[in-house]
């Protein structure tokens, strides 16, 4: 696992702030060049479609409103993107695949896989994405920047310093 610095990983709640606010997507963007990155996962791009799906109103249409948000949610990854990373595998019932975007978990990671299980906390439905990014995001040496506040807290629980507030993120980045 790498030491965490700059790198950086949002989760759906911040990409959701970002999209309403062009100013903060500048700054963002602008602080690679600084040296901060910023990766991303399949789980913030499911989790956006599921927000969409779960607005509409059929399974046929999508209003205007939340076909533009979407496509904005994607701009917005494709732009700030540094790295792409796959997802950690679980083998979870239901929630894994072989297509190749599962990455495996070394056997040293065991303090993580404890934290995925305090924040999955037995609910695979609710919170199972959460966990999974976590998961992620701490392997692979990110600090997830989040405004969710069960997350943040089980994060910091198990790797104090690991999840960030998204307002205590632009801070950092604007100093």
């Amino acid at each position: 696992m790498e030491k965490p610095s700059q790198i950086f990983m949002f989760d759906t709640s911040s990409i959701n702030q970002i999209a309403t606010s062009p100013s903060d997507e500048t700054l963002i963007y602008l602080s690679k060049d600084n040296g901060f990155e910023y990766y991303f996962t399949e789980i913030q791009s499911i989790e956006a479609q599921g927000n969409i799906s779960n607005n509409k109103q059929s399974d046929i249409f999508v209003s205007k409103k939340d076909a533009e948000f979407m496509a904005n949610l994607f701009r917005i990854i494709s732009k700030l993107q540094t790295k792409y990373i796959g997802q950690i595998a679980t083998l979870r019932p239901n929630k894994w695949r072989l297509d190749g975007t599962f990455e495996l978990m070394s056997d040293c990671e065991q303090k993580a896989e404890a934290m995925f299980n305090d924040i999955l906390n037995n609910n695979d439905y609710q919170h199972y994405n959460d966990a999974m990014l976590a998961l992620t995001a701490i392997v692979n040496g990110c600090i997830l920047v989040t405004n969710d506040n069960r997350l943040y807290r089980k994060i910091n629980k198990h790797y104090p310093k690991r999840a960030i507030k998204y307002n205590e993120f632009i801070e950092l980045i604007k100093a």
